[in-house]
């Protein structure tokens, strides 16, 4: 258990006073098995997602649905809106709508023919041990070392519960793990005063097994290539990006880097500096986040869509640091085919998503450079595949 002491205030339940009301808190695994049947490889994630638990704490609420008021006066009113008994949908001419409040665990997997299933638990069911960093809700353990749980989504559910927005399908796991780079508590990366995210297991050995629809995934520590990361506070940004990758290898030598990886999370088009870590061989970048990028350094970065041709529609994401007289580009591809939408409930009262289109196959290559005289000297050119490569923003017409 040395790892979870060593970043015991990140692992713990953060949601504490006003979060508890108006506040979420997200955690992510995701890694790489291969198929024991057929030999191909997947890229999978398990989330667990947990949004204003005081609000209703004994019934799990999602906004989205749609309801019927069956009551007449004020206290119902108010009953409603604290997400009790009496969920609103009219009353006297205007909308009442319900804050979300419930323990979300979502599984998938990406690339071509990706899916993922959503399963709502509330708030009260959730189980927390703080000595041992570990969260138990819905059948499902997330601990300092150990993911152990299932999720299930029948056809007929989805036809009752069109809101829970997911996939048909069954996944289960039982896995290990062992983090080789971790972010410290002092290393907390912002992405703006509403919220905090920081990676919290970079190049992270996952070990055990998936069974995803019935066909079993083993996964294997040197080639599960896993990534951890969380986020909390009061609500997402207006618009999401994020890259993360550690199966990196250089062109020039042909050898894989080892140690190397980036992880970076923040606003797409925000004037400020994203957050994160870009660490290629000898060379590291440091990304400040809220307080912006420090000691001179420069960063842009974008997301468009690249035009279709022959091959398939692509996604292209930019990142540009200069940092004294060195200068780095990453690019990153992925098909908009092997990508889908993610729904995230925001905590304050409007029905309001956070939808993150989202890939775990993307492709892409880093550059380094020095700066001489008025020319760039090239210093490392590496590719990367098995890439995390998201983009979202908020839909406040969601129903």
């Amino acid at each position: 258990m040395a790892a979870s002491r060593k970043t015991s205030g990140l692992e713990q339940y953060l949601l504490r006073g006003k979060l508890r009301v108006e506040g979420f808190e997200r955690w992510r695994y995701s890694f790489c098995g291969v198929s024991r049947f057929t030999g191909s490889e997947k890229r999978f994630f398990i989330e667990m997602y947990l949004v204003n638990p005081s609000v209703s704490p004994n019934v799990a609420v999602i906004a989205q649905k749609t309801r019927t008021f069956v009551g007449e006066t004020e206290a119902d009113v108010q009953n409603a809106l604290v997400g009790g008994s009496s969920y609103g949908g009219r009353y006297s001419g205007q909308d009442i709508v319900v804050k979300p409040s419930y323990v979300l665990i979502k599984a998938g997997v990406f690339g071509a023919g990706g899916k993922q299933m959503n399963s709502f638990v509330a708030s009260s069911h959730l189980d927390y041990t703080r000595s041992i960093a570990s969260f138990r809700a819905g059948g499902c353990e997330f601990s300092a070392e150990a993911l152990v749980g299932s999720v299930s989504v029948s056809a007929s559910d989805i036809r009752v519960r069109p809101e829970i927005l997911c996939n048909e399908g069954t996944m289960e796991w039982d896995l290990r793990y062992d983090r080789k780079e971790m972010c410290r508590e002092q290393e907390v990366l912002f992405g703006n005063s509403m919220y905090s995210w920081v990676p919290l297991g970079i190049g992270t050995m996952f070990s055990g097994r998936v069974v995803l629809d019935g066909e079993e995934y083993s996964v294997e520590p040197m080639k599960s290539f896993g990534f951890i990361d969380k986020s909390w506070g009061q609500k997402f940004g207006d618009s999401y990006f994020h890259l993360a990758s550690g199966r990196i290898t250089s062109i020039i030598t042909g050898k894989p880097l080892e140690k190397s990886f980036f992880s970076v999370d923040g606003e797409f088009g925000s004037k400020k500096c994203l957050s994160g870590v870009i660490s290629i061989g000898e060379w590291k970048f440091k990304l400040g986040g809220l307080f912006g990028c420090m000691g001179g350094m420069k960063e842009r970065h974008d997301c468009i869509q690249v035009p279709a041709n022959e091959s398939a529609e692509k996604l292209h994401w930019t990142i540009c640091v200069e940092q004294g007289n060195t200068v780095l580009d990453l690019d990153v591809f992925c098909d908009t085919s092997e990508m889908f939408v993610r729904s995230y409930e925001l905590p304050q009262r409007n029905r309001e998503l956070m939808q993150i289109l989202g890939g775990g196959t993307g492709v892409g290559e880093i550059r380094i450079y020095k700066k001489v005289g008025g020319n760039l000297e090239l210093l490392e050119h590496a590719k990367f595949v098995d890439t995390i490569c998201e983009f979202g923003q908020n839909d406040t017409s969601a129903q």
